[in-house]
């Protein structure tokens, strides 16, 4: 079996595929990952200092926030990506393990991915690295094209890793949790207010649809790992999966998690949905450029100009070509065309120079925008010095391969031509690379789930119930955890369990009053469902850490210091003389499904648990037990 699996992922390695799927995969998932940093970057103070505002972290962490966002930037664009994925990972490794308390799933595959991004050829389509490439080993005589195709197998990597085996992890939980075998595993969140933060209790209501999705939810993740590599089945899983992660977007305050995972799916679109996809149906094009193709300048202009031309407007024609043949050029001397840029629009209108320019842009569609602003006073005059300036001294000496000494590099050869040793070849050395590494992936994941609840309740039932073994097996377990989770982004999964709503019958706010004011401060609104500060990490923290389903007033109290101080800090109120009270909503314990649970607790009555201070930047709490209330 063990040899089918290895000849499978050789038949993977070597099928070259489009790479335009993996490239919407790469923007996606890094506009996601951007959106995500950049909440952490206005939440920084609540997340990494010491008192938010006040105390603040001995790291640069804002300073370090902003260059992790410009390296996303550029791997958005797939620029540099070979030294911005090694940066991003050394951040994504230094900040989520900064974040404590405020981890949470998503940071996980967040690591994951940066670790796999590594070695993965994210940049062989729509990417400026691309551009740099054909610039690299192009010349006037020869036009380079980078391959286009990626491995097979490149597809699969990150859904296997991100998905499968993490569906694997969370199914040995579920399989062992009352209320999801119970079918009420998206009933039950979704019914919670401070869970929730819409109310949809019209879907709510139909039992029959909240116990299918339930279900229809155990099912897929039980079957995704030995389902997602057949072909035939990923459009199934590709619809059930993104519909269940954009339910996950509507009903729960953690969209980034949702549309991070829906972009993981973008890899299961079937690759020949992008090769039909055609942004110039009627092939019209709407600016001819004329261009000297003896001047490698030139050449190289047209490389980059075509690049970026995604819609195909632009239709390059050298002078030595079409001399003589375009009436609407017939007034201009050959030399005139070989010094000095010209195109000629549908209309037969003629512009030259630094005016041609602005019409690629302005025809190019998407970049019009740009097109404008090189009509700016201050940006036109700069951009017509330039050109003139470039112009000048081509007219003097006509830029050519000899003339510019330009000597045309050696293309790369592929892997498999490309000898290391006798023996082995470059292809051959990779191959053996990505293997070793879902190996070691898949066997410390195996490690890590030794811990499930499932796992767990095997062995307390068997044998290795009270032995040494068990007990050695569990530290060994616990141990590899707490180094690739970090690392690697390898971890348990247990989301949305038994443990974390049993008994779980109180909703705390804390309310600020000033005089006759009364405002609930933005973890929890009024209606006792979570307000603008908790969203994926903050809404995690608060909800089952600062809260939780057996309060524990340690940290309850650390929380609300925290979130009081920062929500201060944004009002710029000094921590001093500011006095707050502490709500608590009783709602009931779920007992099976029940019409209407969501409103039926929205409406329940908030009682005052206490009230905690700030005086002179020292905090005081005054709480009653909230398990008793």
């Amino acid at each position: 079996m063990l040899s089918k699996i290895s000849s499978k992922i050789s038949s993977l390695y070597d099928k070259q595929i489009d790479a335009r799927g993996f490239a919407i995969f790469r923007i996606v998932y890094f506009i996601n990952l951007f959106l995500e940093l950049l909440r952490v970057y206005n939440f920084r103070h609540l997340i990494f200092d010491k008192v938010p505002f006040v105390d603040e972290n001995e790291i640069a962490v804002g300073l370090g926030l902003i260059l992790w966002l410009a390296i996303i930037v550029m791997l958005c664009f797939g620029m540099f990506t070979r030294i911005n994925t090694i940066l991003n990972y050394v951040l994504s490794v230094v900040f989520f393990g900064m974040s404590g308390y405020f981890a949470y799933h998503m940071y996980y595959v967040y690591t994951t991915m940066a670790f796999l991004f590594i070695f993965l050829p994210i940049s062989r389509a729509i990417s400026i690295d691309r551009l740099f490439e054909k610039l690299k080993y192009s010349s006037s005589r020869y036009r380079y094209e980078p391959p286009n195709t990626v491995s097979a197998f490149f597809y699969l990597l990150p859904l296997f890793i991100c998905n499968a085996l993490i569906y694997s992890d969370s199914i040995l939980y579920k399989f062992v949790s009352t209320y999801w075998m119970s079918g009420l595993g998206m009933w039950l969140p979704s019914s919670l207010p401070m869970i929730t933060h819409v109310d949809t209790s019209v879907f709510l209501n139909l039992k029959w649809l909240m116990k299918f999705i339930g279900y229809l939810t155990v099912a897929f993740e039980f079957i995704y790992l030995f389902l997602f590599w057949n072909k035939k089945w990923r459009v199934p899983l590709l619809i059930i999966g993104v519909g269940l992660h954009l339910g996950i977007l509507l009903e729960f305050p953690i969209p980034y998690f949702a549309i991070g995972v829906v972009g993981l799916y973008i890899l299961m679109v079937p690759v020949s949905f992008w090769k039909s996809i055609e942004l110039n149906r009627k092939n019209k094009k709407t600016l001819f450029f004329y261009y000297d193709a003896e001047c490698p300048l030139c050449n190289r202009t047209v490389i980059v100009l075509s690049h970026f031309d995604i819609f195909k407007r632009l239709e390059f024609v050298s002078v030595q070509s079409s001399f003589g043949k375009v009436a609407a050029l017939k007034s201009f001397s050959e030399a005139d065309l070989l010094n000095d840029i010209h195109s000629v629009d549908n209309a037969g209108n003629v512009r030259k120079g630094y005016e041609t320019y602005r019409s690629a842009f302005s025809s190019m569609v998407y970049l019009w925008p740009l097109s404008l602003l090189l009509y700016l006073p201050g940006i036109s005059h700069l951009g017509k010095a330039v050109y003139r300036y470039i112009a000048v001294n081509r007219t003097n000496e006509r830029c050519t391969d000899e003339t510019c000494g330009y000597e045309p590099p050696i293309i790369p050869k592929q892997d498999s031509d490309v000898k290391l040793l006798h023996n082995l070849t470059k292809r051959e050395l990779k191959l053996f690379f990505f293997k070793s590494l879902l190996v070691l992936l898949v066997l410390v994941q195996f490690t890590i789930s030794l811990n499930s609840l499932l796992f767990k309740k095997i062995r307390e039932k068997s044998f290795l119930k009270e032995t040494i073994l068990n007990k050695e097996l569990t530290a060994f377990s616990f141990f590899v955890r707490d180094v690739a989770r970090p690392t690697l982004g390898l971890a348990n999964h247990p989301v949305f369990m038994d443990f974390h709503f049993k008994h779980y019958n109180h909703i705390v706010a804390v309310v600020y009053r000033d005089g006759d004011k009364v405002e609930f401060l933005p973890m929890i609104n009024e209606n006792g469902q979570p307000g603008s500060y908790l969203e994926d990490a903050t809404f995690v923290n608060w909800t089952f850490k600062v809260v939780s389903a057996q309060v524990e007033a340690s940290k309850l109290s650390e929380g609300i210091s925290r979130y009081t101080a920062f929500w201060a800090g944004q009002r710029g109120l000094q921590l001093n003389n500011l006095k707050f009270e502490i709500m608590v909503k009783r709602i009931d314990d779920y007992k099976d499904w029940e019409e209407n649970f969501l409103r039926n607790q929205i409406k329940k009555p908030w009682q005052v648990a206490g009230q905690a201070y700030w005086v002179n930047g020292e905090f005081k709490v005054d709480l009653k037990d909230i398990e008793k209330m």
